[in-house]
């Protein structure tokens, strides 16, 4: 994951941020915290990085961007969008949740999970095509022997 300043200069309304949706939560604690100490209203667009990218490329005018994916920051930066090349903030993992009482062999890894789930059963990933997690889960399936899914599990 990483963050990227835009070419844009400071004005004096809010704060432009467009950002990776998984971020929703965490930043709505931190620009209230931003609002609360400097005045300084945080507007943010959330959404899939290879959205707010495509935007940003079609002359979407934000501050900063912090992405899902380090690929659609280092797009930016080969553009002229941005005026660094941007800095990590942090590193994701994926994560194989199933309900508390569920039957389904977690113990037993990715593998043995996907081959216990019945018809009717629901394994989701993030959409491959928008989001950088969407396409780690499609290696981790691949890797494990059971994937990529039909998409209509997906």
């Amino acid at each position: 994951m990483s963050t990227s300043w835009g070419a844009q200069t400071r004005s004096s309304g809010p704060v432009k941020i467009a950002a990776a949706s998984n971020l929703k939560f965490v930043l709505a604690d931190l620009t209230g915290l931003y609002l609360q100490q400097t005045g300084i209203r945080i507007d943010v667009n959330l959404g899939a990085s290879g959205n707010l990218a495509r935007q940003i490329l079609q002359g979407l005018p934000v501050e900063q961007f912090i992405s899902a994916d380090e690929d659609r920051v280092v797009e930016l930066v080969k553009a002229g969008r941005t005026v660094d090349a941007g800095h990590r903030y942090a590193t994701g993992r994926l994560a194989l949740i199933v309900p508390q009482k569920s039957p389904l062999p977690l113990n037993l890894g990715l593998a043995a999970v996907v081959r216990a789930l019945k018809p009717g059963d629901k394994f989701a990933i993030a959409n491959p095509a928008l989001a950088p997690y969407g396409v780690a889960a499609e290696e981790a399936l691949r890797r494990s022997g059971v994937g990529p899914l039909p998409t209509a599990q997906k």
